[in-house]
């Protein structure tokens, strides 16, 4: 998946990729590159926990058998898509490296929820990166793959996790840096040699509570945090909408009400839209999800 790999690269690869302060200038290549790592992580993702899980064991979950089926589908287009962008990028393409997939390898469960997620961080990370494409057979490419990917992750969510197949009328876009910061629990290490990736190195996010309630307060930290001077900021990316909301000394912020499906929190230096220029600190997932049966008839609003 293009997209996802376009932005969704994982911070872990720090080892291999020894990022500079701050993000150098993108060539196609490095997002191409970028994409490839994204599509290795992706297609092993979904190959261990196919060899992992059977039919059964998706029945024995409370999925219909068909599931794994649906899933081997996926797993299939993630192997062509590394397939595609190895045979673009050539004899320097990037190789696989060694990932740890946590918990998510638990059961089907698991599993399908955080296909979720990587499906929505690579969504993201692609949009954000889009822009940086200057070759428009390159951008023509990665957004047939994000189409691809977009797909996934509707069907993972409705017909599977029984949420919301979208999250409104817009998707999110989200800077590589930022999608980057997301995977770097996944990534254990890359060969040496591994290219140069074009991302700066964020601290990984974490707040105090992971699904905080919305107009809740909730305490945001992160390694070399220091929140004294009172010139931080929670950014809120919903769609095309970022809210800032203002953080205290000791760290503490408001979740804006109005959030709906998978949003995304980063802490900035500055109310512009995140990028590298003003992330302080890695992205977290929220998802305030509703169901898949919801009828929305007004834009980012459920109807019961």
């Amino acid at each position: 998946m293009l997209k996802a790999s376009i932005l969704f690269a994982f911070t872990a690869l720090a080892a291999a990729v020894s990022a500079a302060p701050t993000a150098p200038a993108v060539s196609d290549v490095d997002v191409l590159q970028l994409a490839l790592t994204l599509e290795h992580l992706e297609s092993t993702f979904y190959n261990t926990a196919l060899d992992k899980f059977t039919a059964q064991d998706f029945e024995n979950a409370g999925y219909p058998a068909w599931v794994r089926g649906r899933f081997a589908q996926i797993a299939g287009h993630e192997a062509t898509h590394v397939q595609f962008l190895t045979q673009a990028i050539g004899a320097n393409a990037a190789p696989a490296c060694e990932y740890d997939f946590g918990t998510s390898m638990d059961d089907p469960t698991s599993f399908a929820k955080m296909s979720r997620i990587f499906e929505n961080v690579g969504s993201s990370a692609y949009l954000g990166a889009a822009s940086l494409i200057q070759n428009k057979d390159y951008l023509t490419a990665a957004a047939s793959i994000l189409g691809a990917e977009i797909s996934h992750t509707g069907w993972v969510s409705s017909s599977v996790l029984k949420v919301q197949p979208w999250s409104g009328s817009f998707s999110v876009p989200l800077a590589p840096s930022a999608a980057f910061s997301l995977a770097q629990p996944f990534i254990k290490s890359c060969p040496q040699g591994f290219p140069q990736l074009p991302v700066k190195q964020l601290p990984q996010l974490t707040l105090s509570n992971a699904q905080p309630q919305l107009g809740s307060t909730v305490s945001l930290s992160f390694p070399t945090a220091n929140f004294s001077n009172g010139t931080l900021y929670a950014a809120w990316v919903d769609g095309l909408t970022v809210e800032y909301t203002a953080i205290n000394a000791k760290g503490s912020t408001q979740v804006p009400n109005g959030l709906q499906g998978v949003v995304y929190v980063v802490v900035v230096s500055s109310k512009e839209t995140p990028s590298d220029d003003n992330l302080v600190s890695g992205a977290a997932l929220i998802a305030y999800d509703f169901g898949s049966s919801a009828n929305n008839t007004v834009s980012g609003s459920p109807v019961q």
